[in-house]
């Protein structure tokens, strides 16, 4: 081989080189960019797994018939309850941003020991002989509230 062929060689070997690293490069952002989205994906589903708790909850007529007799003709009312039947009427939505906690069972409610992302607050309003009710679970990611939001009108 001649001097001219062997630079050629090692020439070709930094072009192969920079392509390789440059795809793995590449190839490892990608993955955490999907890291990251599975994280934020797992809390958007779980809050709103919380919100439709929070509906689930107001089915039942003596939760409902209780909120309906503390309202005092107020509307709307505001509330934090959960699963376990805690009801605290609260004197504004910012009053609901305590957030909710982890039981040693992994549900989620306002007594529990460990600390979780997520508040729930439950706005319920009447109209006529409509219970109307928002259910707002909340929490942060990357430093921004994100909030889901659902609806549920109970005709009594």
């Amino acid at each position: 081989m001649s001097k001219k062929e062997k630079g050629l060689t090692i020439i070709e070997l930094l072009i192969t080189i920079s392509i390789f690293m440059g795809t793995i490069v590449v190839v490892l952002g990608l993955g955490s960019r999907a890291i990251s989205e599975t994280d934020y994906l797992f809390l958007q589903t779980q809050a709103v797994f919380l919100a439709e708790e929070g509906i689930e909850i107001l089915k039942d007529d003596a939760i409902r018939s209780s909120i309906k007799s503390q309202m005092g003709g107020e509307s709307p009312t505001f509330w934090s309850i959960d699963y376990e039947g805690t009801i605290e009427k609260k004197s504004s939505l910012e009053g609901c941003k305590e957030n909710l906690k982890e039981n040693s069972e992994g549900f989620y409610n306002l007594t529990g020991n460990k600390e979780s992302p997520f508040s729930r607050c439950i706005t319920v309003w009447e109209d006529g002989e409509a219970l109307k009710v928002k259910t707002k679970t909340s929490f942060f990611y990357k430093g921004e509230e994100r909030d889901v939001n659902l609806y549920r009108i109970f005709y009594e």
